[in-house]
């Protein structure tokens, strides 16, 4: 998750092109952290057979985002929110195959641990 999570925050970051990312906090001129507090999955929609066929993700978390330290003393806090909450739903998507029917998540937003089964 923590990858994810992260790979998914950078590549938000460049496609606004507002913020450049670098490899450590020395050369960064602000330095975004946090903690995820919870991470569920949970299926909103149904198809005919009681198969879940969308996904909402929701993911709560401790965020920062600061100056790196200068000197001894601790970064100015530029934002933070203790209690961060994202939230979207994942359609899944139909795939057919000769013998059987199976879905899968678009690669592009795949939730983590959505798997297609019966609630």
């Amino acid at each position: 998750m923590e990858q994810i999570l992260t790979r998914a925050i950078s590549d938000e970051l460049l496609t606004r092109r507002r913020f450049e990312t670098v490899n450590s906090a020395a050369e960064a001129d602000a330095v975004l952290s946090g903690n995820v507090l919870t991470f569920v999955v949970r299926p909103v929609t149904f198809d005919e057979e009681g198969l879940a066929d969308s996904f909402e993700v929701s993911i709560s978390a401790d965020m920062k985002f600061q100056r790196p330290p200068a000197g001894g003393e601790e970064g100015e806090v530029v934002w933070s929110n203790s209690r961060y909450l994202f939230r979207e739903d994942y359609p899944l998507e139909e795939e057919e195959t000769a013998s059987t029917s199976t879905a899968r998540t678009s690669p592009s937003r795949r939730p983590p641990s959505a798997s297609r089964r019966r609630w």
